[in-house]
């Protein structure tokens, strides 16, 4: 009886454990996780013998191409919300809308030298008679709303990280623009709460217009007749009201909160139409609005990314009409995307260049081939390390 027993307990336990490695076997691998936003690990090969990395390697890619990982991670974090956890998958859930990040951790004095001393570099390397460089910090979520952070959630050190990364730029080359400081400053908690995506890690159209606001007047490009072209008066806002927002952290807790939540864009009431050119690396090429701006406007779920615009290796928009005559690069992050528009309104020649591109444009081989008279670094507070990194 018992030996019945026993085979009616190990027979299936055996069979499950074969039976899901040999879907495992199976299964294709998959690349990516879009809900965790990261590639995902692929099978170990022989290079990985050589390195003595292969059990570890291999540990990893069986996590990584698990059956039906993504459903037991979605079960899993819809028991942490149930549960009200304090954190859920990394993130704060505040009154089950606001999706907050883990705050951001103190820099220390060396490494925060060591990120200035790059940007110092770069920055002597591309000066030249007449031409103006800037760094300007976009101010991350964490930050900015940390009046909206649990007791508990402890102390966020961004806007000291980035104050001191500020002051260790060399003033004869390059010219820091603090909007990490300006926001905390000058806005009340219910303003800036207005200013940022619910369940997104990135400011929103009108978050983006004070920030270049900011921008617009510590450069002092305006001179005393076209000061009012950044007033309030001229500018109007809008709203995509009718369509579902993916934000960014949503998307890594499986969509399981709101989408329900409105796009704000700010624009110029008197915006004309400019041109618009697009470089895969070859040249530029005459490009449209509707292919680099807002390309998910019309989509029934909207991101980020989709809402503004995308990450698109380098474009170019002219404007014959300018107030300011100038050339401007803006070397960016994504938090500069709602303020594209904004800058083609003022200068007669805005390209935006993004670093992470695969296509070989480096910061210097665009400010070479460009020659601009304005050189616009545009990083958000938090990850503003990584974004240095690739300024070559």
């Amino acid at each position: 009886m018992k030996k019945i027993k026993y085979f009616w307990l190990t027979v299936p336990f055996i069979v499950v454990i074969f039976g899901i490695g040999i879907l495992n076997l199976l299964s294709k691998d998959k690349t990516e996780s879009l809900n965790e936003n990261r590639s995902l690990q692929q099978a170990p090969g022989i290079e990985n013998i050589i390195n003595r990395d292969y059990p570890k390697i291999y540990e990893t890619y069986y996590t990584d191409q698990f059956i039906k990982r993504d459903s037991l991670l979605k079960l899993y974090t819809k028991l942490q919300i149930k549960m009200n956890k304090s954190t859920v998958r990394g993130y704060y859930i505040i009154d089950n809308k606001w999706i907050m990040p883990n705050k951001v951790a103190k820099q220390n004095d060396d490494q925060i030298k060591h990120i200035a001393d790059k940007v110092n570099k770069f920055s002597e390397k591309i000066k030249k008679d007449g031409r103006e460089i800037y760094y300007a910090s976009t101010p991350c979520k964490s930050q900015v709303l940390d009046e909206l952070y649990p007791k508990y959630a402890g102390e966020g050190f961004t806007l000291e990280n980035i104050s001191k990364f500020g002051k260790n730029l060399n003033g004869n080359y390059i010219k820091f623009i603090n909007i990490d400081k300006y926001f905390n400053s000058e806005f009340s908690e219910k303003e800036k709460e207005k200013m940022y995506f619910k369940t997104d890690h990135h400011w929103n159209g009108i978050g983006a217009f004070e920030g270049f606001k900011y921008i617009i007047k510590n450069m002092n490009v305006l001179d005393e007749n076209n000061k009012k072209l950044i007033d309030n008066s001229n500018f109007e806002i809008s709203e995509i009201t009718n369509k579902k927002f993916l934000g960014s952290y949503n998307r890594n807790l499986f969509s399981l909160f709101s989408k329900d939540e409105n796009i704000p864009y700010v624009n110029s009431k008197e915006r004309k139409k400019y041109e618009y050119f697009n470089n895969n690396g070859q040249g530029y090429e005459i490009s449209d609005e509707s292919k680099l701006i807002s390309t998910e406007k019309t989509f029934d779920e909207i991101t980020y990314g989709g809402a503004y615009t995308n990450d698109i290796p380098l474009y170019k928009i002219e404007n014959k009409d300018a107030p300011i005559n100038k050339k401007i690069l803006i070397v960016r992050d994504s938090y500069q995307a709602p303020t594209t528009l904004l800058f083609a309104d003022l200068f007669s020649s805005v390209e935006i260049l993004d670093p992470k591109n695969d296509i070989e444009l480096n910061v210097s081989k665009v400010v070479n081939e460009s020659d601009p008279d304005i050189v616009l670094f545009m990083f958000n507070s938090e990850t503003y390390g990584g974004m240095v990194d690739l300024i070559k």
